[in-house]
């Protein structure tokens, strides 16, 4: 009930809102709320890039020649990779092939001694 009568002794005065009090935005407000807008759509294009594009491992396994199992790259793909870099895939591919190389030397060496 008195709730009721204090809904009813409200006027449209009660509800005015003196916007003088409010400040006004800074230029630095104003900056900070377009950056913010900007970053978020920037957040959305790299998310939905996640879904859209494809896996760059499956492209490659399409693709199917001159692929390296170990380290997923290309030695055929000249136009992408740099001269350095070749040099680090390969030095890579021959250091897992000299470790497949000396595994199968151990096994070699264990089965001549159980022999």
């Amino acid at each position: 009930m008195l709730d009721k009568e204090f809904l009813d002794n409200l006027t449209s005065e009660t509800f005015q809102v003196d916007y003088s009090l409010i400040p006004e935005e800074t230029l630095f407000e104003k900056l900070l709320h377009w950056v913010l807008i900007v970053c978020g759509f920037f957040q959305l294009f790299c998310i939905s890039a996640l879904f859209f594009l494809p896996d760059p491992t499956e492209q490659s396994q399409l693709r199917g020649t001159g692929e390296n199992s170990d380290t997923g790259a290309s030695l055929d793909d000249t136009s992408s990779i740099r001269a350095e870099d070749k040099d680090k895939l390969r030095k890579r591919n021959t250091g897992a092939q000299h470790q497949k190389q000396t595994k199968r030397n151990k096994a070699d060496k264990r089965k001549k001694k159980t022999q």
